[in-house]
């Protein structure tokens, strides 16, 4: 069983997420981990 690999959004914080999601998912990760600081 393969494991979920998730992109964890701090280092992309300066960009909006309606921008950063679609990136995520053309990357080939199979979610996004959004930072809240």
């Amino acid at each position: 069983m393969a494991r979920k690999v998730t992109l964890v959004s701090g280092q992309w914080a300066d960009l909006p997420l309606k921008q950063l999601a679609p990136l995520v998912k053309d990357f080939g990760y199979d979610g996004l981990e959004l930072a809240a600081w």
